[in-house]
């Protein structure tokens, strides 16, 4: 989503958002584990080049949401 702009993250987000209310709204997310990724951080633009920049590079993002069993 964000390859070139990070303006773009949000327009993910009501996809996102629907997908989670779904899982809510059928209770399918009580028994669900939720894994969000990328493969890596920024790519290309002034960020990339800074010490955080260089980091980021080489850092996947990953987010882990349990059910509460």
């Amino acid at each position: 989503l964000t390859h070139g702009d990070h303006n773009k993250a949000s327009t993910g987000d009501h996809l996102y958002h629907g997908f989670l209310q779904e899982l809510k709204d059928k209770n399918i997310i009580n028994n669900t584990v939720i894994i969000f990724f990328s493969d890596h951080g920024q790519r290309f633009g002034p960020t990339r080049y800074t010490y955080n920049g260089m980091i980021e590079s080489r850092t996947p993002y990953v987010f882990l949401v349990f059910p509460p069993w």
